[in-house]
């Protein structure tokens, strides 16, 4: 959550998820139902980590960490925000061709895109 890449419209946001987590939410949250963990580690922006059930009295607190998130959101839609309105106009574009079209155009990019890889 604290390192996004690519567009903010088209590429980093799920409508499948109702929450972006960081390190320490992810830590707090489960923290708050009653796990401490070893290890939460990222790699290519997933987390993951290893949690153990933990007694009460035990658990941490950690900040709330949306201020900060909202902060690097914000920067990060400014600095790209020429890379969203290429991506809008690509979708606009796509959205506009036939289904078939849309196909065709997609098997080539893949084509090209595993040429140049």
């Amino acid at each position: 959550m604290m390192k996004p890449c690519d567009s903010l419209i088209y590429n980093w946001f799920r409508v499948v998820h109702t929450y972006y987590f960081s390190r320490i939410t992810l830590g707090s949250l489960l923290t708050k139902a009653g796990y401490n963990y070893s290890h939460i580690n990222a790699h290519n922006n997933e987390l993951w980590g290893i949690f153990y059930k933990i007694k009460e009295e035990n658990t941490k607190n950690y900040n709330n960490v949306y201020h900060e998130q909202l902060k690097v959101i914000k920067k990060y839609k400014m600095r790209y925000f020429y890379l969203d309105i290429k991506e809008y106009i690509k979708h606009c574009i796509t959205s506009l061709l036939p289904f078939e079209s849309r196909n065709i155009i997609r098997e080539k990019y893949l084509i090209i895109k595993n040429i140049l890889q």
